[in-house]
């Protein structure tokens, strides 16, 4: 029975991030995520974390042409990606078998998604995000009505993150 109520806390829905404890983003800090922005760039925002193994997996938000660009070092992900509900599931960390993928159960990918979505609602209107593998492959994939609905109701701000220099 205590091995029930323990495997209860695993599958329990994750909190709103508007509950947390944190600000999301000192959250993936924590978590050995890289949340940044460029300091001449107040729009545009980056999530990156190298999984140590030769993985780099990065988000950025491109609010100019309205998507989300997901790019993921590893070629190996280029087979996978080909399936565009798969890359959309491991992109938003709904993908059951991402600890596979990922080399870690991540559901703070799907945060990020939820969150940029919603501080930036021209991403919304577009219902836009392309997924970038490495060796150039983008592929572009429109997100569902059931996601959109998701990703407004995480409404948290990005503000806070800190900024980063420009790559000289």
């Amino acid at each position: 029975m205590r091995g029930l109520a323990l495997l209860g806390l695993f599958l329990a829905p994750a909190p709103a991030l508007a509950q947390a404890e944190m600000p999301p983003f000192e959250e993936w800090q924590q978590n050995g995520w890289d949340v940044y922005r460029m300091d001449d760039d107040p729009v545009d925002c980056w999530m990156a974390r190298d999984f140590g193994d030769g993985r780099d997996l990065t988000f950025s938000v491109d609010q100019t042409n309205n998507q989300i660009y997901v790019t993921v070092s590893n070629s190996a992900w280029g087979e996978f990606a080909k399936d565009k509900q798969f890359a959309m599931q491991v992109a938003f960390g709904t993908y059951s078998g991402s600890d596979k993928v990922l080399g870690t159960d991540e559901p703070r990918l799907a945060y990020f998604a939820e969150d940029a979505l919603a501080t930036f609602p021209k991403l919304i209107a577009a219902s836009a995000i392309a997924v970038t593998i490495e060796g150039g492959k983008t592929l572009n994939t429109p997100l569902d009505p059931e996601a959109l609905r998701q990703f407004q109701a995480c409404a948290a701000s990005m503000g806070g993150i800190n900024s980063k220099p420009e790559a000289e």
